[in-house]
């Protein structure tokens, strides 16, 4: 976990479960974005990011995208949105 623009903006690498929790509940996290391109597998985890992310009150967004491809415009405009 890294602090972007401490108290207001967050990256980090996947978080299990508990951790995910936890961080939401210690930083007031109000949204998630999901950058990875694939979804996570239900067979893979325990529980999924996006139902720990709803289950403490925040939303939750996918964005999948792959860091060696460029996004169109329209994309970026989409993803600035949601950081907004």
């Amino acid at each position: 976990l890294h602090a972007v623009v401490p108290g207001e903006f967050y990256r980090s690498a996947q978080m299990d479960a508990p951790e995910l929790h936890r961080t939401i509940q210690e930083l007031g996290v109000k949204s998630v974005i999901d950058l990875r391109y694939g979804k996570q597998d239900p067979a893979e985890v325990e529980k999924l990011e996006e139902d720990v992310v709803r289950e403490n009150s925040a939303k939750y967004y996918h964005f999948p995208m792959l860091g060696s491809k460029e996004l169109p415009p329209e994309k970026i405009l989409e993803l600035l949105e949601l950081y907004s």
